[in-house]
């Protein structure tokens, strides 16, 4: 496609859960940033008029007057249908370092500027937003999703140059009809990071309070140059967004110590309009109030603009990448076991120290990895990402002399000994492409490798390369054997089977959204996938033309793993918990009341399951999904399935710390710190157990929790720890497999 509604292409620069963004140059020889909008969203001619209505409203809104929010603070769009191309495209003003907003007025980017703004100045930005969302509202527009890459500064007060249309074009999608050609419906409708919570369900309608959050959002962004719930897709804000809040919090605290009473101010502001609750944030005027209250209005609305103008003056002086950088988080803690996990009799659980056990190392305070800001240039409305993915957030808790976090600096070259002897090198290490993102698969004599875009089977014995599988896309799952083929979830929304006697014979069945990085389950003759569309089940294939069926009692997107007892299905949902799936009748049966599971990994009993949820409590259900206990660990989340062994459940949370509990009453045997990110499971192998650590796989005693020897050196991450009756296999984040023969 070399043209699109009139303008000439040139180059693509970006794409959006909306469609994909080009640089192009209008019939005035303009440049502009052109959206052609994806076909999932609807039919183009319809989604055409859609655009076409909802910008005829802003242009009526702006024409009500030049000092109008509308007027002031967007940038003049355009869209429409093009017959031609057959595609819905809107087009708004290219914006960036030479170029000017609304006339003769220098902007910058907010997610170029890689320093925090003042404290006044953010305050003058929030007052001016939530004008601008008064008056959107009003007409039923909404700026729910806006994030830094659509803002632009200017001395006149921000421009915003993409307000979201999907909103108006979300209605389509209730109204497809079974035999549209499109596969696909778009779950979420803005940039997950960027979205309130309330709105990363699929239907959900957009409120006043959606806005008053963005407006929050894009206030805690100019303080700490951080997204507030920082996400890579829709599968991780549906699940790993719940703990990066309180770091953002922290952040954010740290921030305004530093700034005065204004600073203290505009954190109280910005809290209350990003509370989770919606009906808790304030309104537009009630947040102009809150910003410049009735009685010192004027005064306040002057000082504002004044810090305003002068930080204007200086970044367009100076660029945007000048200025003082953000100060690096404090040193990262694991946090002290609460009362409610000390065992019957009032005595504390033993806690060891990952740096005490280990003869020779000393503990040094880690500084926890934070997102790096956006780099400068010039920008379009609708780049792809605003920041890096961040690292994991530091603990909440009170730091604890016990359990400090240790510096797992690279160890002199000598013996690798522990207490159970020597350990010994691997047996073979085979390298891959990689990301070795999946544990491997036993298949009999051959292990199969699961890296990116094709898959490998080694002989396990040698580790030599016996046949390569290219995969039709990107799978960070194991496969599971169904219906004599090999099946892989692929992150573009489909299920890819292969005959291992023909590798490149292969059956693609279509999924409704991203499985994510979750294997489906085989039961009952049947393959059982989630994805962001809920809960679908494949029946043997007659043909290639297999449709999966929609399980209607799960009424919500079904993000993660499932787990299967060869009776019923185990599937985590955020609404009701850990909710058990008769396949032959398909009755629901759930924990009443129910919690917020997504995300979690589910441990099968012989007399139920254990799953732990996002507050780092552990639950026990019987067979019938009824709740027969529950244990506070920790207070982070906890989302690796536990582990059992020998009367004990290992059970990690996101901050590495290991608990032993003990299955008959609950109580804490051990606990242990390790440099672990918790969101992968433990192993054990007789009386030791395997953690995947930062940068080795580390190694405690079962029974007492004292850290042994390392397995590996420090080097590249491990992302799996593997035990078979055989072998123990570890995969590291550069594509290795390293494998070590049972001895015993």
């Amino acid at each position: 496609m070399r043209e699109l509604g009139g303008h000439r292409l040139l180059h693509r620069i970006g794409s959006g859960p909306l469609g994909h963004t080009y640089l192009g140059a209008g019939p005035d020889g303009q440049q502009r940033a052109v959206k052609e909008v994806h076909t999932s969203w609807g039919p183009p001619s319809e989604a055409g008029r859609r655009i076409e209505t909802v910008l005829r409203c802003l242009d009526w809104m702006r024409d009500t007057g030049p000092d109008s929010p509308v007027a002031r603070h967007t940038a003049h769009v355009v869209g429409g249908y093009d017959p031609v191309a057959d595609r819905a495209w809107t087009a708004a003003p290219w914006l960036g370092d030479g170029t000017h907003a609304g006339g003769s007025t220098p902007a910058v980017c907010l997610a170029d500027v890689r320093h925090p703004l003042p404290a006044g100045a953010i305050l003058h930005l929030m007052y001016q937003l939530a004008s601008l969302a008064r008056q959107l509202h009003s007409q039923g527009l909404s700026l729910s999703g806006l994030k830094p890459t659509n803002l632009f500064l200017t001395a006149r007060g921000p421009v915003v140059v993409d307000v979201h249309l999907a909103l108006a074009l979300r209605e389509l999608l209730h109204h497809r009809s079974p035999a549209d050609p499109a596969p696909h419906r778009p779950f979420l409708w803005a940039d997950p990071a960027w979205l309130p919570p309330e709105l990363r369900r699929f239907g959900t309608r957009t409120r006043t309070a959606g806005s008053i959050h963005a407006v929050g959002a894009i206030a805690v962004f100019a303080c700490t140059r951080t997204p507030l719930r920082p996400a890579t897709d829709a599968v991780d804000a549906l699940t790993h967004h719940k703990h990066t809040r309180r770091w953002t919090d922290e952040a954010l605290a740290r921030w305004a110590a530093n700034h005065g009473n204004v600073g203290l101010k505009l954190k109280k502001t910005a809290l209350r309009s990003v509370r989770h609750r919606p009906w808790t944030r304030p309104g537009p005027r009630r947040l102009e109030r809150i910003i410049a209250s009735p009685l010192w209005g004027n005064h306040h609305r002057t000082e504002y603009r004044t810090a305003w103008e002068e930080e204007m003056r200086r970044l367009l002086r100076a660029g945007p990448g000048h200025g003082v950088p953000v100060a690096p988080p404090p040193p990262r803690v694991i946090p002290a076991p609460g009362p409610s996990t000390a065992p019957p009799g009032g005595r504390r659980a033993p806690v060891v120290s990952a740096a005490s056990t280990v003869p020779g190392r000393t503990a040094r305070d880690r500084t926890a990895s934070r997102p790096t800001g956006a780099t400068a240039g010039s920008r379009g409305p609708a780049t792809a990402r605003d920041t890096s993915p961040p690292g994991r957030p530091p603990s909440p808790a009170a730091p604890d002399p016990a359990v400090t976090a240790v510096d797992r600096t690279p160890a002199p070259a000598r013996p690798v000994t522990g207490a159970s002897g020597r350990v010994p090198p691997p047996t073979w290490t085979v390298e891959t492409n990689g990301p070795l993102l999946a544990p491997p698969l036993p298949l009999g004599s051959l292990l199969l490798l699961t890296c990116g875009n094709e898959a490998h089977a080694v002989d396990t014995t040698t580790g030599s390369r016996e046949f390569g599988i290219p995969l039709p896309g990107t799978a960070e799952s194991a496969p599971v054997r169904w219906d004599g083929r090999m099946w892989w979830a692929l992150r573009e929304g489909a299920l890819s089977g292969h005959n291992l006697n023909d590798p490149h014979h292969r059956v693609r069945l279509e999924l409704d959204g991203d499985p994510g990085s979750h294997s489906p389950v085989v039961l009952d003759d049947r393959l059982w996938t989630g994805t962001t569309g809920g809960l679908f089940e494949f029946r043997p294939l007659a043909s290639s033309e297999a449709v999966g069926r929609l399980l209607p009692q799960v009424e919500e997107p079904v993000v993660s793993p499932l787990a299967t007892d060869g009776v019923r299905l185990w599937v985590p949902t955020e609404r009701g918990g850990l909710i058990a799936v008769d396949p032959s009748t398909g009755v629901v049966h759930g924990p009443h009341p129910p919690w917020d599971a997504a995300g979690c990994a589910t441990a099968l009993l012989t007399d139920g399951a254990y799953i732990g949820d996002a507050t780092g409590t552990v639950r026990r259900l019987n067979t019938a999904a009824v709740t027969r206990g529950r244990w506070t660990v920790s207070a982070l989340p906890v989302s690796a399935p536990p582990v059992p062994h020998e009367g004990l459940l290992l059970v990690t949370d996101h901050g590495g710390t290991v608990t032993a509990l003990a299955l008959d009453d609950g109580a804490v045997r051990w606990r242990a710190a390790t440099d672990g990110d918790g969101q992968r499971p433990v192993a054990v192998l007789g009386a030791v157990v395997y953690v995947c650590g930062a940068r080795a796989v580390r190694r405690l005693d079962a029974a007492t929790g004292r850290e042994l020897e390392p397995l590996t050196q420090d080097g590249p991450t491990p992302t799996s720890v593997t035990v078979t009756r055989d072998h123990l296999h570890v995969g590291f984040a550069d594509g290795r497999l390293s494998t070590w023969r049972r001895h015993g």
